[in-house]
This record gives structure tokens, C-alpha cells and sequence, in this order.
């Protein structure tokens, strides 16, 4: 379909095209007519998560794409989630019913009242004011009514009594029931402010008044109407009296004088300063004159009712779909998105109610604040905590192997076990380098005694061994190894210092004796071989003393090794346990050690998280004072624009799958034969350029056929020309254009025979004499009839020798009906027709292929009961059914097709 057909086809629909979109416009802007205003806040938060500093590091963190996106991604969900904004409409509400009254700057008046209407009694005693909720408020207030009445009724009882005294006293019995039933009367209190003795204003309260009407009434503060009459929540008792103006201040009012332009702006400003400081501290989020106290509990209260159970009023408000409450309605109109690539993220907030508006984003943005802290603090917690416990735990081990080291060393009196082993050891090498002296001392003491006694002769042998001298050599050995026992022992014990130094005395007493024994022996000078005795007897005593001497040395090493053998069995296991004991404890203190150091980096972490969360509120939330720009009108123009699009999107669907012939260049496509030509759908005839085109489109059909059968036929064709008009279905016009045609033949001044086919038999038309209309029956020979002559009887033919121009062979539908397969030879062209309106199907295909099969020349088409629109392609001056967009294009284009001329102006001295 290319540009041209478009616009055919939809100006063929302009109707609907126009009529759809200006009934959807229309309906749009029915529905939004009363569309209320929205308006917008927003704030922007400075989150630190890409450029922040770490406490792990001074440098600046890495930035990692995906982390930084997956972080904001996280915060932006966390501000989406269930939690967040219900947390966030429990606030809202527990701020709007913690007002006395409307505030514009909280919620408009039209909120406020729709919330008062839907909001139960038993959600409204839930708010806490002065610490006292609604139930205990209505209990105090009836408490105070009560004792306000009671007071009335004692003043009232006083006030009669007087009067009544009164009475007594003039005897004026009437007058006085007159003045107790005028004084009765003004008990109720109508005057406004009412004097009492000591000057000061007082007003009783009436029915449906409060401290704001109050004050309103008289020109005064709440603050001071409370702080005059002592009251400490906003709630007065109808009947209650209140002081509205003291003695002092009458005066002050009263008196104005140069002290009243001195005083008062004085105190005025300081009144003004301190309530502006107290506006100034207060957490914008709590409406003022509401403690920060009864708000948070309030928000408690409203907390533990919505979670009790799915079926209370809170719970309804929160999931069902209210406009400034619901959980659906606050996700759905705040909209959070990070601010480029920066570390700012900017959430809007839209609402029908500008104070709305800001205050839902206040409070959004605070609990989503506390959330994410938390959130993020609380992330290292379990860590921390389990590495906490395992040093706990690794600590208490180490300590218990460290005491069983302590233990193991104090049983086995072992102070420092490598130092005493070592020392043991050197004991030990030195005990056998000093016994193995000894041995050589003792082996050479006894050979040199062996000698020197050989030497010597009877008689000296016999003093030698005297007993004296044996004693002596007796006691001395005795000392002598009492004085090797005392050397090996501690040297520093003093006592043994002194038992050494008096065993050492003795001994050199005996040698000293020995010796005398022996100078007496001297006397004997030498021996048998010349020697000198003397020099003999000392080599003999030196010998002797030192064979005694390594003797006793011996007998004391022995035992000493012995006991070395005793400590080396001792010490010898004891190295094993200990060994072990202190590899436990080496592994014990590395796996405390490096669990401190886990636990140190988790609270670094944790320290980390904490002062990297610290997020800041860069642009607060503001209040809108100006309304969206409202989108009512671009609404109604997508509207209409999306009528227009889908009525057009509907029409070029159902022309797309369309699958009607409807047009000659699909009829040409579809039987894939060359057209010949086109009739309209005629619905009047009256216009006569209707007539014209008929005429034209008729003309067009015979010319083609005569091209066809001059030119383009296979086998070259003579008079008469055989044409064959058939079609594929019913009732789809043949006669109709078989007419028209034999009528424009004739007029042409040609002789045409024209046989049509009945089921009756015996009709016979006759037209005029040289041009017939014979009607042919369809019986049980048609199918086997081979020409005209068989078709026709003779007797209809005027003259066998007369020769037509034309003859055209009209046979029913080739689907429904047999036809004659011989009689197709004898044919020179054949027309098609088809309707517009048909659907060209697989029968049709089937039957064209058989017919073309038995006919010598290929049929030619003609499509009847055409749309105007289609028959463009084939001829021109197509009348328009509707003028008015024709005339339309007229007009505007009229400037463009407008000629300029000019006037040559002579010159007159030419």
C-alpha cells in the first residue's frame, strides 16, 4: 500500500477518524474536570557511599562501579520498603490527630476534616497529650465538670441565703422573690465577662466553647489563659469559671500612660523572643504546642494497634488505598533517584495538600535516616560479636595451659627447667672428670706405697705399722672423706662452710702428728739399698696421704653419681611434658592473638560503617506554595491523539487482513490475469458524471477486448468474435456488464448475438432483427455440447450465411455449475467477472486453472461493484461523494495557485 492508497483509505473513513478522538478528548476532560491540584516537595541527600573517607584509611576509596551502584540501589529500596513507609504514614497520622485544629502548615482544612470523619473514637483516645491519653483526658474533664458544678451549686446555695437574708431584713417578701428569680436568671451566664469583688475579669464557660474560642473571644493568649486560671492541658469543663483578666492587668489596660509605651513593647518583644526560641528547638516534624514526649508515644500507640492484628481501622488505613496514609498511595508518589553520578540522592513526594506534601517528606527522610544507620551499624554486629566470643573463649584457654604450666612447675620444683639441665649437665661432666682424677690419684698413691714399703727394712716395717701410726692413717682417711663430702655439698651453706674449715683442722693436726711419728722413725737413716729413711718415710707419708685422701674421694663420687643418675631419670620426662605443655601454649596465644586481631578489625569496621553512614540532609523538604502545572490539557490531547492512532491502526488492520478483491490491481494479483476493466457500485444514477464514467469504464472494457482479440491472441481471431462471459461464483453481475457492453457495440453500429442460459427451455428474446438475445437452456446435453450450432437451434438463426460481429457466450458459474469443455476451443476471448466485495478462495484458483486449461486464450478480468475510490487507477474525474474536504483543500490552497501580474507604466516622454 503506498501513500496514495493511505490517504484514500483514510479519507474514506474521515468520519470515524475525527469522531473517536473528539469522543475520548470529551470524555477525558469530563472525568477531569474536577481533578484537584498536586503539589510537590523535595529533598536532597548527601549519602557520602562514593567519595566519603574511610577510618581504615586517610586516602579515598576505590570506587567500584557495580558495589557503588548495588549500595545505591540498596539505599533507594530500603527508602521503597514496607517497613519505611509505614513507619512513615503511622508518624503522619499520629501528627495530624495530635492537633487541636486545623494547621495549614501540617494539613489543609478539607483533610483535616475528612480524617476526623474516618477516624474511629477509640484510634482518636490513642493520642497522648499532656501524658495523658484520651480516655484519661475524658476522665479528668468529667472530673473537673463535676467539681465546677458543685462549686456553682455551693455559690448559687450562698447567693440565695444572702438574699434571702436579705429579704428578711426589708420584709419585702414579693420583692425579694422578684430579685431571687431576676438574680436565678443571671446565673446563665450570658454576659461575656462577668466583675467579681476583687476586679478581676472572669468568664464561666458555655456549651461548645474552648481555651481557642476563648481566647479568641478576648484578645488574649492560650498561654496566658492558662497560666492565669492554672490549667495544664487544653481542656475546660462547661460551666467552669476562668479568670480572664487580673486586678493588675484592668489597670494596666486601662492606663495609658507614659509607663504603658516604656513597659509594654518590652515585654511584648521578650514574649515574642522566647516563644520564637521555643518554635526554633522544637523538632519540626511535631506540631507546636505538642510535647516531644506525648508525639513519640502517641506514634507507640498507634504502632502496637496496627500490629495487633489484621482487621483494625490502622491496619485498613494503612493497606488499603487512602490517598495520604496508605502503605500503595506514599510508595507510589515517592520518587527517589541518585542525582547523576554524584553522591546525592533526590526523593520527591507529591500530594493533593501542599502541607501534606512537605511533611510525609520530613518524616520519610527521618525514618529512613534512622533505618539505614541501623541497618548498616547492625551489619557487623554479629561479627564482632562471634569474634568477641572466640577471644573469650581462646583467652580462657590460654589462661587454663598457663596455669597448668604454673602447676606442672610447681610440683616438680622447676623454676627454669633448660638452665637446670644444663647446669645438671655440667655437674655431671665435671663429678666424672673429678672421679677420674681420683682413680689416677689412688692407683698411683697405692703403686708408690707398694714401692717405698719394699724398700724398707723389717725393722722399719714393724714401727711403720705400729698401731699409732695406723690409728692416725685411720682417723686422717675419716676426715679426709668427710672433707671430699663437704667440697661436692652446696658451698654456700655456712654451716657446712664451718663443719669443712674444723674437718680441715683435724686433718692437718693428724698429718702434723703422722709426721712426728714418723720424725721419730727418722732415726733410722736409710735404707738397705743407701736411700735415706728420712727422705723413704716422707716419699712413704706424702703417698699415703694422698692414697687415703683419693680413696675417701672415690667412695664420696660413687654415691654422687648415683644421685646424678636419680636426677637424670627425673628430669628426663619432665623435658617431654613440659615441651608439650608449652607448644599448647604457644598455639593458644597465636589463636587468641589473631583472634583479637579479627575482633579489632570487625570493630574498625563497625566504627567504619558508623561514621560513614553519617548522611546529611542537604536541601530540606519545602513547602509548595504553587500547584504542578495541571496536565488536563496535554491529557485530553493524548486522548484525542490516541482515538485518532487506534481507529487508524483498527481501519489499516482491517485493510491489512482484509481479504476481499476489492480493487482491480488485487484482482489483478489474485487471479493472475491482465484486467480488462471496472464497473462501480452504482447507488444513484442521478449524477451524470456517473453516466460518464460508466460510459468511459464500459468503453475501456471493449477496447481491451478488442486489443485482445487483434493483438494479443494466440491464434488470430475472425468474425464472429466468440467472447465467453463467466465467473466463479453467484450472482456477481455478468449479465449486468454483458449488457452494457452489447448496448456500447451496438452503438458502435456492430451486430451482436448474445446467448444467456436459463433451466427453462422455450424462451426466446429477440432484440431487433439484426441483433438477438437468444436464451439457451441448461440441461442434461449442455455439458456435452461442441459449438453454437448444438448450443442454439438453427431456427433462431435468421440466416446461416449472416455474420455477426460479436457473439457473446454468457454460462453460469464454472464452480456451481458443468459447462461444455469442447465449446471453450471455439472461444477467441473470455471475460472474467468478479465482485469487489468477494473473496477470491482456493474453489475459485482450482476452477480458473481448469478453465484456462481447456480455453486457447487466457481470460481477461473485469472487476464489478467497485468502490469510486478504487477506480482512480483506471480512469479520472471520479465524482466525490463529500465535498467538503475537497472544498477545505480549495480554500487554503487558493493563495498558492494565485497569479501576480504586473503593469508596465510607459514613460511619458516617450
Amino acid at each position: 500500500m503506498d501513500i496514495s492508497q493511505l490517504i484514500r483509505l483514510l479519507k474514506r473513513h474521515i468520519l470515524l477518524l475525527l469522531i473517536v478522538p473528539v469522543i475520548l478528548a470529551v470524555t477525558v476532560y469530563y472525568f477531569t474536570r474536577h481533578k484537584g491540584k498536586i503539589y510537590t516537595s523535595e529533598t536532597t541527600i548527601y549519602t557520602g557511599i562514593a567519595s566519603g573517607y574511610s577510618i581504615e584509611t586517610t586516602q579515598r576509596r576505590s570506587l567500584d562501579y557495580f558495589s557503588i551502584k548495588m549500595q545505591f540501589d540498596n539505599l533507594i529500596n530500603l527508602i521503597h520498603s514496607r517497613q519505611t513507609i509505614s513507619q512513615t504514614s503511622i508518624r503522619l497520622l499520629a501528627q495530624h490527630l495530635s492537633l487541636e485544629h486545623c494547621n495549614t502548615k501540617y494539613i489543609s482544612k478539607r483533610s483535616y476534616d475528612e480524617l476526623y470523619k474516618i477516624v474511629p473514637e477509640q484510634i482518636k483516645d490513642l493520642v497522648v497529650k499532656n501524658n495523658k491519653s484520651g480516655e484519661e483526658r475524658k476522665k479528668d474533664e468529667q472530673v473537673r465538670a463535676l467539681e465546677s458544678q458543685i462549686k456553682n451549686l455551693e455559690t448559687n446555695l450562698k447567693n440565695k441565703k444572702n438574699k434571702i437574708n436579705k429579704v428578711k431584713s426589708l420584709k419585702q417578701e414579693d420583692t425579694s422573690s422578684d430579685y431571687f428569680k431576676d438574680t436565678s436568671s443571671n446565673n446563665t451566664n450570658t454576659e461575656p465577662p462577668q466583675y467579681d469583688t476583687d476586679k478581676n475579669t472572669y468568664h464561666i464557660v458555655q456549651y461548645g466553647e474552648s481555651l481557642s474560642s476563648i481566647s479568641s473571644k478576648y484578645g488574649i493568649s492560650i498561654g496566658e489563659l492558662k497560666d492565669l486560671n492554672n490549667i495544664s492541658d487544653n481542656s475546660v469543663a462547661i460551666g467552669e469559671k476562668l479568670i480572664i483578666n487580673k486586678k493588675n492587668s484592668l489597670k494596666y489596660n486601662n492606663n495609658l500612660t507614659a509607663n504603658k509605651k516604656q513597659l509594654r513593647p518590652k515585654a511584648i518583644k521578650t514574649k515574642i523572643t522566647s516563644v520564637k526560641t521555643k518554635i526554633y528547638t522544637n523538632d519540626p516534624i511535631i506540631p507546636p504546642g505538642v510535647r516531644p514526649t506525648d508525639y513519640e508515644q502517641t506514634v507507640n500507640n498507634f504502632t502496637n494497634y496496627y500490629t495487633q492484628n489484621d482487621t483494625n481501622f490502622i491496619y485498613g488505613l494503612l493497606n488499603y488505598n487512602y490517598k495520604h496514609y496508605s502503605i500503595k498511595a506514599i510508595s507510589s508518589k515517592a520518587k527517589i533517584f541518585r542525582v547523576g553520578n554524584s553522591d546525592l540522592i533526590r526523593v520527591t513526594y507529591q500530594s493533593d495538600d501542599p502541607g501534606i506534601s512537605q511533611q510525609t517528606l520530613k518524616i520519610l527522610t527521618k525514618v529512613f535516616i534512622k533505618n539505614y544507620k541501623e541497618l548498616k551499624e547492625h551489619q557487623t554486629d554479629a561479627v564482632v560479636k562471634y569474634f568477641q566470643d572466640q577471644v573469650n573463649l581462646a583467652n580462657e584457654r590460654l589462661r587454663n595451659s598457663e596455669d597448668r604450666l604454673l602447676n606442672f612447675n610447681q610440683s616438680n620444683n622447676i623454676i627454669n627447667y633448660y638452665e637446670q639441665s644444663k647446669y645438671i649437665a655440667i655437674q655431671k661432666e665435671d663429678l666424672d672428670r673429678y672421679y677420674q682424677n681420683e682413680q689416677i690419684r689412688l692407683s698411683a698413691a697405692a703403686a708408690s706405697l707398694n714401692m717405698i714399703e719394699s724398700k724398707l727394712t723389717v725393722k722399719d716395717s714393724i714401727y711403720l705399722k705400729s698401731d699409732e701410726i695406723s690409728k692416725k692413717r685411720d682417723q686422717l682417711s675419716n676426715i679426709s672423706e668427710k672433707i671430699a663430702i663437704n667440697q661436692i655439698s652446696n658451698v654456700n651453706d655456712p654451716y657446712a662452710n664451718k663443719k669443712l674449715i674444723k674437718l680441715k683442722a683435724q686433718a692437718k693436726k693428724l698429718k702434723d702428728e703422722i709426721k712426728l711419728y714418723v720424725d721419730q722413725l727418722f732415726l733410722y737413716s736409710h735404707t738397705t739399698e743407701g736411700i735415706p729413711i728420712k727422705n723413704l718415710l716422707t716419699d712413704w707419708l706424702k703417698n699415703a696421704i694422698t692414697y687415703e685422701e683419693a680413696k675417701a674421694s672415690l667412695s664420696v663420687l660413687s654415691n654422687r653419681k648415683l644421685d646424678f643418675l636419680k636426677t637424670y631419670q627425673i628430669f628426663a620426662p619432665l623435658g617431654a611434658t613440659l615441651k608439650r605443655i608449652e607448644r599448647e601454649i604457644s598455639i593458644e596465644e597465636k589463636s587468641y592473638i589473631e583472634l583479637l586481631r579479627s575482633l579489632n578489625l570487625a570493630k574498625m569496621k563497625q566504627q567504619d560503617l558508623a561514621m560513614s553512614n553519617n548522611i546529611r540532609i542537604v536541601d530540606f523538604p519545602f513547602y509548595p506554595l504553587s500547584a504542578n502545572p495541571s496536565k488536563t490539557k496535554l491529557l485530553i490531547l493524548l486522548a484525542a491523539l490516541i482515538g485518532f492512532i487506534l481507529v487508524a491502526s483498527i481501519i489499516l488492520a482491517m485493510e491489512y487482513f482484509d481479504t476481499t478483491i476489492k480493487t482491480p490491481e488485487r484482482a489483478e494479483k489474485l487471479t493472475k490475469l491482465k484486467i480488462a476493466g471496472a464497473y462501480p457500485l452504482v447507488l444513484s444514477n442521478n449524477n451524470p458524471d456517473f453516466h460518464f464514467i460508466t460510459n468511459r469504464l464500459i468503453e475501456i472494457i471493449i477496447q481491451n477486448i478488442i486489443l485482445k482479440l487483434n493483438h494479443g491472441s494466440k491464434v488470430r481471431a475472425e468474425k464472429p468474435y466468440i467472447i465467453l462471459i463467466f465467473s466463479t461464483k453467484k450472482d456477481v453481475g455478468k449479465t449486468l456488464i454483458l449488457n452494457k457492453i452489447i448496448e456500447k457495440l451496438i452503438s458502435f453500429g456492430n451486430t451482436v448475438l448474445s446467448l444467456n442460459y436459463t433451466k427453462e427451455n422455450n424462451i426466446l428474446n429477440v432484440i431487433e432483427d439484426n441483433n438477438l438475445n437468444i436464451t439457451y437452456p441448461i440441461n442434461n446435453k449442455y455439458y456435452k455440447t461442441k459449438n453454437i450450432k448444438e448450443l442454439v437451434e438453427n431456427k433462431y438463426l435468421r440466416r446461416e450465411n449472416y455474420k455477426y460481429d460479436y457473439i457473446f457466450i454468457e454460462i453460469p458459474s464454472i464452480i456451481y455449475t458443468s459447462y461444455p469443455l469442447d465449446l471453450m476451443e471455439s472461444v477467441d476471448a473470455s471475460l472474467l467477472i468478479v465482485k469487489a466485495s468477494d473473496h477470491w478462495q482456493r474453489a475459485d484458483i482450482s476452477a480458473l486453472n481448469t478453465m484456462e486449461k481447456v480455453s486457447k486464450e487466457d481470460p481477461l478480468v473485469v472487476l464489478n461493484q467497485a468502490e469510486l475510490f478504487a477506480l482512480e487507477d483506471i480512469v479520472n474525474g471520479i465524482p466525490k461523494t463529500n465535498k467538503g474536504p475537497g472544498i477545505i483543500k480549495k480554500i487554503i490552497s487558493y493563495p498558492f495557485h494565485l497569479r501576480v501580474t504586473f503593469k508596465v507604466l510607459k514613460d511619458e516622454n516617450q
